[in-house]
């Protein structure tokens, strides 16, 4: 995710599925919080993960819609991520 997506890990924390706009080829995240990278007069962040056709074994796009299909009923509040402490 941080390789493709050249984010923060503080974004990648944060990506939340409430924000997020999923298209056939695009998972497109928006922050409403800000973050370290946020400027005032700046446009907000945005992490935009897109489809890769060339390598379906390397899409990170395929792979965060099945994280996504296989945590659903674990999913306690709208964060990406799942984790306990």
């Amino acid at each position: 995710m941080a390789i493709v997506s050249g984010a923060r890990a503080q974004s990648i924390h944060l990506m939340n599925i409430d924000l997020m706009h999923m298209t056939e080829n695009r998972l497109t995240f928006y922050f409403d919080t800000p973050l370290k990278t946020s400027k005032a007069g700046r446009p907000a962040q945005v992490i935009e993960i897109n489809r890769y056709t060339a390598n379906p074994a390397c899409c990170v796009y395929a792979a965060l819609t099945e994280y996504m299909n296989r945590t659903r009923e674990l999913r306690k509040d709208s964060n990406l991520w799942i984790s306990h402490r």
